[in-house]
């Protein structure tokens, strides 16, 4: 078969082979950890009689992620060899009790909190913490320093034609924002001598499910280019139906500028941040994103 994990919460899978329903009729064949997915679907082959057993049996694919929403599991074309034979029966030994839900949330299709509590799908990632534990703020796009050596839960966009970095100021030739000396960490896209010139690099947000009218982004930016073709910075906001642009400069910079923009209003929405390089001496900054 053909298997495909992404995201932040995607656990892994199981495949069991049982051949009664009886204590010790169930044997773990194999297990795939989120850690192996390559970001495309992947093909998986397991030898059914590596346990020498002739019995009659059934496979069972077990998937687990966490408790949130940001891992999937997929899969695809499960096929066996010639060799597996349909069994005469098709009941196997003991009785088949249903497994109980781990997660007393999903009954009303919600999730866990961890303290006993449960939230809702639109109490996910809407900038105020509904559970005591922050559960339901945790895996959202956050302000960020850069300092901690992640990204805060911003994400490369995959679609986009050159890669945000966190670099510090040995490599991004400067300083940061943060703590103003070459140490402090910042995002960075270079032109890399014209090799990436005309290219675009884009940071996207997780999935916020709504937002209140103060809600709003800062950040502070840095930009350098020769004069022959100006570097763009875009921030905008997609949900739905709809894509606005929230703040644009081409302005080159010598120090570190603020930039602010209001998002507003707005339901199960991203936020996306745009470097769009220009010539082969461009180089972006981003630094201290602050919502």
């Amino acid at each position: 078969f053909f298997w495909h994990m992404r995201g932040e919460d995607a656990g892994k899978i199981r495949i069991y082979k049982r051949t009664s329903f009886l204590d010790g009729g169930t044997k773990l064949l194999d297990t795939i950890q989120a850690s192996e997915s390559e970001g495309i679907w992947q093909r998986k082959s397991i030898d059914l009689y590596q346990d020498g057993a002739n019995d009659d049996f059934e496979i069972v694919l077990e998937g687990t992620i966490g408790s949130l929403m940001k891992g999937d599991i997929a899969i695809d074309d499960i096929t066996f060899s010639y060799q597996c034979q349909k069994a005469e029966s098709q009941i196997l030994p003991g009785e088949n009790v249903p497994t109980p839900n781990p997660n007393p949330c999903n009954a009303t299709h919600q999730f866990e909190c961890g303290d006993d509590t449960c939230y809702s799908e639109d109490q996910l990632c809407n900038f105020v913490s509904d559970c005591s534990t922050g559960a339901d703020e945790e895996s959202c796009s956050s302000s960020c320093d850069f300092e901690t050596g992640g990204q805060c839960h911003w994400i490369q966009n995959m679609e986009d034609t050159a890669d945000w970095q966190v670099v510090d100021g040995s490599i991004g030739q400067g300083k940061d924002h943060t703590f103003g000396n070459s140490s402090g960490h910042f995002l960075l896209v270079l032109s890399h001598g014209g090799t990436q010139t005309g290219k675009v690099a884009l940071l996207q947000s997780t999935l916020f499910s709504s937002s209140g009218p103060q809600c709003k982004i800062e950040f502070y930016y840095l930009m350098t280019s020769s004069s022959s073709k100006p570097n763009q910075l875009s921030v905008f906001v997609k949900d739905a139906s709809s894509s606005d642009t929230i703040f644009h400069t081409q302005k080159d910079t010598d120090v570190w500028m603020l930039g602010s923009a209001d998002v507003l209003n707005h339901k199960s929405f991203e936020i996306f941040i745009q470097a769009s390089l220009g010539d082969s001496l461009s180089s972006i900054k981003v630094d201290d994103i602050s919502l």
